[in-house]
């Protein structure tokens, strides 16, 4: 099938619930298959409202979101999902090269995600960021 180096994902990715957020179809099909191929458990949704919707229905352990999207945007999905009650660890794509200037200007710490160049270089690098998430989301509950 495909090639993901290094994933580690067994069976462990398999229990791993991940949500793809794009307002491009194609975008949204190539990341699910790179989370796929890595084991993991993805649904897709097309906005971020939708997404929020779908967090608070079913908690999701990451969610990979378009920073760029009509209506509630990456960075305004980000701050909703940080107020849940179950928050998923995030991870942004974006197309723009000044994700920290416009994250600062929207009172986001740059490592409070992890963030991918859109569209993604290659299936490892989308398997990478979301297992650095989950890593991340592993040292908070151990914390």
């Amino acid at each position: 099938m495909g090639h993901v180096h290094g994933s580690g994902c067994g069976t462990q990715a398999g229990s791993v619930r991940v949500l793809v957020v794009d307002d491009s179809r194609v975008v949204r099909a190539v990341v699910k298959g790179c989370l796929r191929t890595g084991g993991y458990m993805v649904d897709e949704a097309s906005d971020g409202l939708a997404a929020l919707q779908m967090h608070r229905s079913a908690p999701y352990d990451v969610v990979v979101s378009d920073v760029g999207m009509p209506g509630l945007d990456g960075f305004a999905l980000l701050k909703a999902l940080t107020q849940q009650p179950n928050p998923p660890e995030m991870v942004l794509l974006t197309a723009l090269s000044n994700v920290e200037e416009q994250s600062s200007e929207r009172g986001i710490k740059l490592g409070d995600f992890e963030w991918l160049s859109k569209p993604p270089a290659a299936p490892d690098t989308v398997v990478s960021a979301v297992q650095r998430a989950l890593s991340r989301k592993r040292r908070h509950l151990a914390a």
